[in-house]
């Protein structure tokens, strides 16, 4: 499947595309004049068409609804769908296997980075582990991989506990912290590249997207789906026990991310586009549990080769323990104000928004 994403991204990044905008006199359609066209039918613009013993053109395309062109070319199903934070909406569509997703404007990203853990809670009516167990015990692995999970769909908001919920009251772990390397994953990433790039992502949609699920789903079952580039591995968006459904997009040609590189003081903004062709950029709609619901987020990856300001992982932890020999080539300091080469030829640093 083709995918073509334009909507905007950051607090520290932001992405905008061309909008048409409607004029004052413009009315929202009366009750009852606007219909849904599709009739929960993907193949609706057939609906009409049936083709029955009388008809000539069976010869060329058979009898009974019509699947294929004259040339024996099948008809593709057609999704429509929206979802909406805050009462901003965003519309997704696929025809003829491009997945489009069209929001507003512009869209502002919060920094985020995995630091190779995958973090699993304890299941309704365990037992769980007791507090300080260690986790890749063999005594322990059989309680981890039945007991643990990183995503409990039939428990619903009630299987996310708080951090300050470590401990349920019978003193056994309400989660544990497992990095890439335990047993659990059975070697699944083993090979993997370090996790040292951040992202920047934020919220489509309410819980569960109802209202553009068939659509969503649809395109996250095509084999074009799921393929994460090189730099969303190193962001760990491959990672599908934290991202349960991954799709790279493309922006619009006409879209751009952009960055605020300040001026004179804090309170000054200052956007300027982001030349991709020299930071290197990539573009996921991916779906993670979010206080144990699903929830699609959009995400953008950004590095440069010619410097490692967005490089980084935690000098610490299980994790950081089992890069072993990649470790001697990681950044371990943080880069707080990463440098993006821009369309207008210089470099600058993102700056943080005035709050």
């Amino acid at each position: 499947m083709k995918t073509i994403q334009s909507i905007a991204i950051s607090t520290l990044v932001l992405l905008f595309c061309s909008t048409a905008l409607a004029d004052d006199k413009t009315e929202l359609p009366v009750e009852g004049r606007l219909t849904d066209l599709t009739g929960d039918d993907p193949y609706y613009y057939t609906k009409d068409q049936i083709i029955d013993e009388d008809n000539a053109q069976k010869n060329v395309i058979g009898t009974g609804r019509v699947k294929t062109t004259h040339s024996k070319i099948p008809h593709l199903p057609i999704y429509s769908g929206y979802m909406n934070t805050n009462y901003t909406y965003r519309f997704v569509n696929v025809v003829e296997q491009t997945f489009t997703m069209v929001g507003e404007g512009k869209h502002g990203l919060w920094r985020v980075q995995d630091n190779g853990t995958i973090r699993e809670y304890r299941k309704k009516g365990t037992k769980g582990l007791p507090e300080n167990a260690d986790l890749f015990a063999e005594e322990n692995q059989a309680t981890i991989a039945n007991q643990y999970s990183s995503y409990i769909p039939e428990e619903s908001w009630d299987g996310y506990k708080h951090p300050h919920q470590k401990l349920a009251e019978d003193g056994h772990l309400n989660f544990i912290d497992l990095p890439l390397n335990h047993p659990k994953y059975k070697g699944k990433y083993a090979g993997h590249p370090a996790i040292d790039l951040p992202h920047f992502y934020c919220t489509m949609s309410a819980n569960r997207y109802p209202y553009a699920k068939k659509a969503i789903d649809y395109a996250f079952n095509q084999p074009g789906a799921g393929e994460v580039g090189p730099l969303g591995k190193r962001a760990g968006l491959d990672v599908n026990e934290l991202y349960t459904k991954v799709m790279r997009v493309d922006l619009f040609p006409d879209a751009r991310a952009w960055i605020n590189v300040g001026g004179e003081d804090e309170s000054t903004v200052n956007w300027q586009a982001v030349d991709v062709s020299k930071t290197d950029a990539e573009f996921y709609l991916i779906e993670r549990p979010f206080f144990n619901e699903p929830y699609l987020f959009i995400t953008a990856v950004f590095n440069n080769a010619d410097n490692q300001d967005f490089q980084y992982v935690r000098p610490d932890g299980a994790y950081y323990a089992s890069l072993e020999d990649q470790a001697k080539q990681i950044k371990t300091e943080v880069t707080h104000e990463p440098r993006f080469h821009l369309e207008n030829g210089k470099t600058a640093s993102a700056k943080g928004l005035p709050i």
